[in-house]
């Protein structure tokens, strides 16, 4: 062993390996040598995950894979250092998302227009009806705004509130 440095001998060992027909590469080697030592130390293996996620190197869902951690718990260590969250989306859940708040900005609306209409025809109305049922009928409204069948008409969003089965509206 003369002459022979310690990074030498880690480049023979890697080679012995190789030439024992365990694995195909030295690649092969020193990726299965990176598992077992994250495996072996949970603390490295986030630190690991964290580093490669703030360099761009992996994404967010990449990142918790290699953490080996559920995503909120990836977040939690995220948040601990301060880094920012970044969510990769596609075009098509953006422009989803945007449905779905127009759908709910339209249905805030909706409600105005009911509430000012019925409070019109009749002021006491908000004294016939209980918190309880009020809640109920809301729940109702927000379960079918939340399916996306919003209404076409004030008249039919009333009708819906009014609990008229088929929304028949001149009864």
């Amino acid at each position: 062993m003369l002459g022979v440095s310690s990074d030498d001998i880690l480049d023979y060992e890697i080679k012995a390996v190789v030439k024992a027909g365990k694995y195909k590469s030295d690649r092969e080697v020193i990726k299965h040598a990176l598992d077992v030592l994250l495996m072996a130390n949970p603390t490295l293996r986030i630190e690991t995950a964290i580093e490669l996620y703030c360099n761009n190197i992996v994404s967010l869902e990449i990142a918790i894979e290699i953490a080996g951690l559920n995503i909120g718990s990836f977040k939690k260590e995220l948040i601990e250092r301060n880094i920012d969250i970044v969510v990769e989306t596609e075009r098509e859940e953006i422009d989803r998302c945007a449905e779905i708040v127009e759908a709910v900005e339209r249905s805030r609306r909706l409600h105005q227009e009911i509430k000012a209409q019925m409070q019109q025809e009749d002021p006491e109305l908000n004294h016939k009806l209980s918190r309880d049922e009020v809640v109920e009928l809301m729940d109702g409204l927000s379960e079918k705004i939340a399916k996306g069948m919003s209404y076409e008409s004030v008249e039919e969003a009333e009708a819906f509130m009014r609990g008229y089965d088929k929304y028949v509206l001149n009864r």
